[in-house]
């Protein structure tokens, strides 16, 4: 198994120290906690949409293909995404808050 540094991790590491930061758990908080609930009661995979559409820099068909679902599906998740958080997936302020969100998921307690 290879070894991570700890200053190899970049980002992650900025955001290991935010961790414990109250600010930081209600930002975490107010822009996924809907969007991780809605996954927990009913199963679904928004968040995992959510963060396959970013990785694919925001492009239907690749994320489309990644996830193995029909573009249609997508969008219904999108919008679906859009209407549990409140947030304009359009919006670069509102992405960007969702993207961050997203890269505190692993390092939030």
């Amino acid at each position: 198994t290879p070894v991570t540094y700890f200053g190899d991790l970049g980002l992650y590491q900025l955001l290991a120290g935010l961790s414990s930061n109250p600010e930081a758990g209600r930002f975490f908080r107010k822009t996924l906690g809907k969007l991780i609930s809605h996954d927990d009661n009913r199963n679904s995979e928004l968040v995992q949409t959510l963060d396959a559409f970013f990785a694919c820099h925001g492009n239907l068909s690749q994320t489309a293909i990644q996830l193995h679902i029909h573009r249609n599906t997508l969008t219904y998740r999108l919008e679906q995404i859009a209407n549990i958080t409140q947030l304009d997936l359009d919006d670069p302020d509102a992405r960007f808050s969702l993207q961050l969100a997203l890269k505190l998921r692993p390092v939030m307690k």
